[in-house]
């Protein structure tokens, strides 16, 4: 089943990649080409930063770093019995990631193009709105699903007190049985199984009265 979900994050990085190279080849470096009109437009920038040109420059800490995410979410794909969305939202993640390594391990930038007109927001490329909605989805999941898939508590099994006598002694679900409340059901039983023959001798003494 994971290797599934792997062939998602595959699909996003081919996607990611083939858009940047027409975006390259089409569009010159700072030009722009509307897309729709008061809405979004196509601007070919460099990203040598993360996400908001944050820690700009640190090509390299960012590649580790990237490296170790994906190889972790991959085990987790393989791995992890979990909510079959939850594994989508984190293959979205691991495609946009893998995406985006790839032009930092090639030009030791990120080519970005998505241009936003109506607000001013960051330029961006297809691995980043994947990774942000696959971000959002995993931890919607998480936090409103998993816990509803949660198995209820069995009960705890019934059983005797004192097995080898083959008496069955009254419990209830919740009873946890101390040293002390043991003691007492023994002695309480003893009570019970001495009283029982003079009973009966009192019966067969009536018994005898009435036939006499």
């Amino acid at each position: 089943m994971g290797s599934l979900f792997l062939i998602l994050s595959v699909i996003i990085v081919a996607g990611d990649q083939i858009f940047k190279h027409w975006i390259v080849q089409n569009i010159e470096l700072g030009g722009q080409l509307p897309m729709i009109p008061g809405v979004i437009r196509l601007t070919y920038l460099r990203n040598t930063g993360a996400a908001f040109s944050m820690f700009e420059g640190m090509r390299w800490p960012l590649v580790v770093i990237a490296c170790i995410c994906c190889v972790a979410i991959t085990l987790f794909l393989v791995r992890a019995k979990t909510n079959p969305w939850n594994k989508v939202g984190l293959s979205m993640v691991l495609g946009g990631a893998i995406g985006n390594l790839i032009d930092r391990i090639r030009f030791g930038y990120v080519v970005d193009m998505f241009e936003t007109e109506f607000v001013d927001y960051a330029v961006f490329n297809i691995a980043d709105i994947c990774i942000t909605l696959g971000g959002i989805l995993f931890c919607v999941v998480f936090i409103f699903f998993t816990k509803q898939e949660e198995k209820p508590e069995k009960p705890r099994k019934r059983t005797s007190a004192f097995p080898e006598t083959g008496k069955l002694v009254n419990e209830e679900p919740d009873t946890e049985w101390t040293e002390t409340k043991i003691l007492e059901a023994y002695d309480l039983e003893r009570m019970l199984d001495a009283d029982l023959p003079a009973a009966e001798d009192e019966d067969s003494a009536g018994e005898d009265e009435r036939d006499t």
